[in-house]
């Protein structure tokens, strides 16, 4: 995927769900203030990509303190946003149901966090709640897990 200053937009289809993955705009060097000029463009896509997703995935490269700026103005935009970049890692937070599950990667690498969707968010009877409807989990990665190739290829693609 490349980086822009333009919030991007993948669809994928698999089963009966449509899931909109986004992809903040980014910019290397920059602070909060900065990055809270793009938070247009990613609200834009994520309201249009919601008339025809079951689900909305951010993807960030900002760091743990300008996403978690951006999840405070605005927390319920996304559904599920995966972050990255310098800050702490955790499997899974969320400030209430209804709002965005929020994943980041531990900073020693070696871990792969593992989503479970039980309930779509929407879904009558659900709450979109984590701990009920979304569980979220990291797992350790040792020698003793052999490599896989379709991820190898994935990553160099």
């Amino acid at each position: 995927m490349s980086l822009s200053r333009d919030a991007r937009v993948e669809m994928l289809v698999k089963n009966s769900a449509t899931v909109a993955l986004i992809v903040f705009p980014y910019e290397k060097g920059l602070s909060d203030p900065t990055y809270a000029r793009f938070e247009p463009k990613i609200l834009k896509a994520a309201q249009t990509a919601r008339q025809d997703a079951t689900i909305v995935i951010g993807l960030s490269l900002w760091g743990a303190a300008y996403e978690e700026s951006f999840l405070q103005r605005n927390p319920d935009a996304l559904d599920i946003l995966l972050g990255s970049g310098p800050g702490r890692g955790f499997s899974g937070r969320q400030n209430a149901p209804g709002q965005t599950i929020w994943v980041r990667p531990y900073t020693k690498g070696a871990t792969v966090a593992m989503i479970d969707i039980l309930i779509l968010p929407g879904a009558e009877g659900g709450h979109w709640a984590l701990g009920m409807d979304v569980m979220a989990a990291s797992h350790s990665l040792y020698d003793s897990i052999p490599s896989s190739l379709t991820v190898l290829e994935l990553m160099q693609n």
